[in-house]
């Protein structure tokens, strides 16, 4: 089991969502505490600026990952596909 840890900008962006975005986030957010390499969550690494990290999606929104040492996974950011990469 992975211990996940929750940024304070992923978690005020989280708040906004709609209800069953949040609904499908609690459920990603579990399943990849306890197995990242879970097929549903289709975790990507990422290219370019955002190297070293990784994305899953929830519905139409990305999130934005990385691993630690010990693990320990970091929840960085969600957001809509369109402008999470751009940031």
């Amino acid at each position: 089991m992975y211990t996940i840890h929750l940024e304070k900008h992923f978690l005020s962006s989280a708040k906004k969502l709609e209800k069953e975005v949040k609904k499908e986030l609690g459920r990603n957010l579990l399943l990849l505490k306890q197995d990242p390499t879970h097929s549903h969550l289709r975790l990507k690494p990422l290219h370019g600026h955002l190297g070293g990290f990784y994305s899953f999606r929830v519905k139409e929104y990305r999130v934005i990952v990385e691993f630690l040492k010990e693990k320990r996974i970091r929840i960085l950011e969600i957001d809509k596909r369109d402008k999470i990469y751009k940031k």
